[in-house]
């Protein structure tokens, strides 16, 4: 993926829904057909996006507080972004 389109794809998210974002294996692999190496590139440029614009970014197994209740970020989850 390049920038452009992982841009995209994060701006997408967001509309969705801004308070939380949500990055799945599935979505990754599956719907946009990623090999597991650009998968783990992709994820890495997503987190320094969040991160750059407000989102404190979670991974896999992580914990995260949302609506003052207590998350893990699930393995079929790459990475959780939360405003």
């Amino acid at each position: 993926m390049n920038l452009i389109e992982i841009t995209d794809l994060i701006e997408h998210k967001i509309e969705q829904n801004p308070n939380k974002i949500v990055f799945s294996f599935f979505e990754m692999k599956i719907k946009l057909g990623l090999s597991d190496s650009v998968i783990e590139a992709t994820i890495d440029l997503i987190a320094t996006r969040l991160t750059n614009i407000g989102y404190k970014v979670h991974k896999t197994g992580e914990t995260y507080i949302f609506q003052d209740n207590k998350y893990i970020v699930e393995t079929n989850e790459l990475l959780v972004g939360i405003k």
